[in-house]
This record gives C-alpha cells, structure tokens and sequence, in this order.
C-alpha cells in the first residue's frame, strides 16, 4: 500500500495529493472508485493498528476490527477493477474472481 500510495504521489498523470490519498471523495479524477481504495487502506490501517496493540484489547473488540478485513478485500477488489488502468488484464481479472486461488 505505501508503494502504490507513493508512486500515486509521484505519478505526473493523474496528480494525487496527499489530501486525495487520505480523504475519500476528494480527487477528482474517479473519485468513487478512488475513494473505495481510501476507505479500504483505513481499514486496513485500523487491522494492521489492533494488531500491534492486541495484548491491550478486549478479544472481542480485537476480533470485531479484524472481521473487517473481510471487507477491505472487497473494497480494494471493487477499486482495482474500478479504478485501475491494467483491470482488464488477464493477471488482475483472475486474482480478482479466484481469491485465494
């Protein structure tokens, strides 16, 4: 995620900044597929966050926040084939209708 956050950064075409990367909606280039990404790279910021802070959380409130990674494959599954330029190749098609294949 940092790499490709990053490299969105750099990237001359499309022109991201950091608000763009950070709040969802805010781009105008494709902002609601955009924004999927946003919201799933929260969510997984919030997974990788209770992780490292799991011997001070209640299990349930630890595994609650962890079912959510559930639904980050969803979301960044819906902004690859939305917003990505190379959705259509063959590679990203397949690990999209075969997770875990």
């Amino acid at each position: 995620v940092g790499v490709h956050v990053g490299s969105l950064m750099l990237d001359g075409y499309a022109r991201f900044s950091l608000g763009d990367i950070l709040i969802p909606m805010h781009t105008s280039w494709k902002p609601g597929p955009v924004a999927w990404g946003v919201v799933g790279m929260w969510l997984l910021v919030a997974v990788e966050a209770t992780s490292l802070a799991r011997q001070h959380l209640p299990q349930k409130v630890w595994r609650g926040i962890h079912l959510s990674s559930y639904a980050v494959f969803a979301l960044v599954t819906v902004h690859m084939l939305s917003a990505g330029t190379d959705a259509k190749d063959v590679i990203p098609e397949t690990i999209a209708v075969a997770p875990g294949g």
